[in-house]
């Protein structure tokens, strides 16, 4: 699985009717690759009071905002 981080200009039907993708990849040129399966789904953002959480229970944010900090797993021993 490869997840691809762009928005798609075109998904067209490929070699043996394999899924084309169409997007703009590094400096702005246009990639089109061929895959078996295409899913398209909108990003995610943290609830804006995830900073406001994280403060009061000592938690570390990353820079887009969601809990934890450089990939680590955040967990409590809550109940």
């Amino acid at each position: 699985m490869r997840v691809v981080r762009a928005i798609p200009g075109e998904i067209r039907p490929g070699v043996n009717n394999r899924p084309e993708l169409i997007y703009q990849g590094p400096a702005d040129a246009n990639v089109i690759e061929s895959f078996d399966l295409v899913v398209l789904s909108i990003g995610i953002a943290p609830d804006p009071s995830s900073r406001v959480l994280g403060n009061l229970f000592g938690l570390n944010t990353n820079e887009d905002g969601f809990l934890g900090y450089n990939g680590e797993q955040v967990s409590t021993n809550s109940q």
